[in-house]
């Protein structure tokens, strides 16, 4: 999905509110653990993974500031965050949305890489938006919960902005 400049400030303005529901806890944000990224330079390639050793075992690949924090396993109110895999422009998809996830296999050369972890589908517990940013000249998906570096990496690359795929929390050390 491609936005112009003035909706993705809407989507920003609109990730304000991340306050718990009426009687609902947010304890379970403290075990939530980190969502790595990691980049190829070569390959134009950035991977999120909860995996530590994915980080040092993917050759050509150096690490990169982490976006927050995600759970491994459904938690309550939270929904999969799919990974997905085109070989061929050398492409990782993350989505929340089982269509579009369908969709990537069926029609566009993806491959199911499963969950990779499981996150909120709206504001909640003090939880911050996952932006994505899609570069089609470098093919290559991009996500950061910080606004002004997803705007600088579309101001760089030429990207574009997609969306908000779900909301996680912040890094451990905020």
């Amino acid at each position: 999905m491609k936005y112009s400049f003035a909706a993705v400030v809407a989507l920003v303005l609109s990730a304000t509110s991340t306050i718990a529901a009426p009687g609902k806890s947010c304890e379970q944000g403290r075990r939530a653990i980190p969502l790595f990224r990691i980049y190829n330079d070569a390959s134009k390639d950035h991977v999120y993974t909860t995996n530590a050793q994915e980080t040092y075992r993917s050759p050509g690949y150096a690490s990169q500031s982490s976006p927050g924090r995600v759970w491994m396993s459904q938690e309550v109110d939270t929904i999969p965050l799919y990974r997905l895999y085109n070989s061929e422009g050398t492409d990782h998809l993350y989505t929340t949305n089982s269509t579009e996830r369908e969709d990537s296999i069926a029609h566009n050369g993806y491959t199911d890489e499963g969950v990779a972890a499981y996150i909120y589908p709206s504001p909640y517990c003090n939880s911050i938006p996952l932006y994505r940013a899609y570069d089609s000249k470098g093919a290559d998906h991009f996500y950061s919960t910080d606004r002004q570096e997803i705007v600088q990496f579309a101001d760089r690359t030429g990207a574009f902005m997609e969306d908000i795929v779900g909301y996680i929390m912040q890094p451990a050390n905020h």
